[in-house]
């Protein structure tokens, strides 16, 4: 399989400019100045953040609460094994307490589909849970940020004329406090939650101390590190290469190359195994090829230039 330096790549050279990683990742991570509802904005290492210190907290919350507007691609293709690993491991009876709280880690190589699995996992079983909270854990800054989002909206904070400081830490503990009161079903996402592991490591989250003990909460972590897993019970996913048909079906839709025949399916096939069967490998050349009009017409010429590089 190719390294990473390898796989971005995928184009031989740009004609016209690809989405970048961000616009891949449903808008990814905005870690600038983000303009809350409320006139609100939060930047960098939060500190503190000034609040009412009166402010009820919800009753219930329903939705879907993330800072990025989540939803699968537009080309995603579903990949019905893994999901039925995600809803078995969380919904099914493997012989754990269904009404206990339950981590699952989704592990895999960067750009292997991991997030898009997921979302895709959010969206079909959106129904069994009261809200889903999603929070791109792939920094320590985006993290502290959407809890202290997730603080102002589980307890309806407003700016008013009775505040106190709040640190990072007391949002945190009043996220938790809420779960513990609330009966029901609840999914959390840690998305992207890479360095886990060694706490000298730079940028190391320590995942745990934000997750809720509360009944009833199902919790998904997607992380690169395979080791992930042993903080659970459960088995995990592990997300790999793509199937073969699915990594053909998957640059199809995002190149929009037309099957015209058996010759073009044995091309498509030996594109996707040259990128590994890699999800993000597979976009990012397809889309090249999507805005290549002469590799539209030709698809035989991309492998040729892509194995020049």
């Amino acid at each position: 399989m190719d390294s990473p330096a390898r796989l971005r790549e995928a184009q031989p050279r740009r004609e016209d400019p690809l989405p970048n990683d961000g616009a891949i990742h449903q808008g990814g991570s905005r870690f600038g100045t983000t303009q809350v509802t409320g006139g609100w904005a939060l930047q960098g290492n939060f500190v503190g953040l000034t609040i009412n210190s009166t402010a009820p907290a919800r009753p219930d919350y329903a939705g879907l609460f993330s800072h990025s507007s989540l939803g699968p691609v537009k080309a995603f293709v579903p990949r019905p094994l893994l999901h039925t690993q995600i809803r078995e491991q969380l919904r099914g009876d493997n012989g754990n307490d269904n009404n206990a709280k339950k981590v699952l880690v989704v592990w895999g190589l960067g750009g292997a589909g991991k997030t898009q699995l997921v979302l895709n996992y959010v969206q079909q079983c959106r129904n069994d849970y009261h809200a889903t909270f999603w929070i791109e854990a792939g920094q320590k800054e985006s993290l502290e940020r959407d809890f202290i989002l997730l603080y102002k909206t589980l307890f309806r904070v407003q700016i008013g004329s009775e505040t106190r400081t709040v640190s990072v830490e007391d949002a945190v503990l009043g996220v938790k406090s809420w779960f513990s009161s609330r009966p029901g079903s609840w999914l959390m996402v840690f998305d992207g939650a890479d360095v886990i592991e060694k706490r000298d490591s730079a940028g190391y989250i320590d995942i745990k101390h934000f997750i809720p003990d509360a009944p009833s909460l199902h919790v998904i972590i997607t992380s690169r590190s395979s080791t992930a897993k042993d903080m659970t019970p459960l088995a995990g996913v592990a997300v790999g290469e793509m199937e073969v048909a699915q990594a053909a079906e998957l640059f199809y839709r995002s190149s929009q190359v037309q099957r015209d025949d058996e010759e073009v399916d044995s091309e498509v096939e030996s594109i996707v195994r040259e990128l590994g069967y890699l999800a993000l490998a597979v976009i990012l050349a397809a889309t090249y090829v999507s805005r290549t009009p002469r590799l539209q017409s030709d698809i035989k010429a991309y492998l040729p230039e892509y194995k020049q590089r």
